[in-house]
């Protein structure tokens, strides 16, 4: 640590402020200049000194300063510089602050600490209803759901449905064979209303090639498909 050595005073430079403060020792028997000059001389000498201890002398030297001003300038008006020299030691203390804040992150930059993990909070097992739980709200909630799925099986009366759909084609299209010698496919399906019907009417084409009852050309893949009656 830092000691001032001076005629009419020698030890740390905190303790010189406190016994300037309490008129203890005069101000103007004391050479700013020569403990400026002194402390450069000291920290050139030291490569390690931290910055608190810095801080520390910056602060206490700017109420010697402070004070020293007053005594030699009593004529002048000091509310406006107090508030500065106020401002100043706030402004050093709020330093010194983050200096300490940043020692603590580089500490835990060393240390690779960059990762915190809370606490585990342990879960009990099973479950555990809320307790204005009814059952009533249970068998609600339930029942909602099973209403939002579709089935996966379909009914008997759908499969009856899409039976009598084939046979209904079958005869649409006899019908539309015996009126021309051939057609396309694409004409006989113009008029489907989903996909669903224009599957029922390519079985329903199949079957009457099964019977013998139609045959069907196709010039090139993809192409349309011409349905001729025999």
């Amino acid at each position: 640590m830092y000691k001032v050595k001076l005629e009419k005073f020698e030890g740390p430079l905190d303790l010189l402020l406190q016994l300037i403060e309490k008129e203890d020792l005069d101000i103007n028997q004391i050479s700013l200049a020569r403990i400026a000059d002194e402390y450069i001389d000291y920290v050139n000498s030291r490569k390690d000194i931290p910055l608190d201890e810095l801080s520390d002398f910056l602060l206490v030297a700017s109420k010697l300063l402070y004070i020293k001003s007053k005594s030699l300038l009593p004529y002048l008006e000091w509310d406006e510089a107090e508030d500065g020299a106020m401002e100043l030691e706030e402004q050093l203390k709020l330093y010194k602050e983050f200096l300490e804040a940043s020692r603590k992150v580089e500490s835990l930059i060393k240390q690779k600490r960059f990762l915190f993990a809370r606490e585990r909070v342990v879960l009990p097992k099973g479950f555990y209803p809320p307790p204005k739980l009814k059952v009533e709200i249970l068998q609600k909630t339930y029942q909602g759901i099973l209403g939002r799925i579709e089935p996966l099986i379909k009914t008997a009366k759908e499969v009856k449905n899409k039976a009598i759909s084939i046979k209904n084609k079958i005869e649409e299209l006899k019908l539309n064979i015996s009126r021309r010698a051939k057609i396309g496919f694409k004409d006989f399906i113009d008029k489907a209303k989903d996909k669903t019907e224009v599957v029922v009417s390519f079985l329903a084409l199949l079957e009457l090639m099964k019977q013998r009852i139609i045959k069907v050309s196709q010039k090139e893949l993809f192409k349309d498909i011409t349905i001729i009656k025999k």
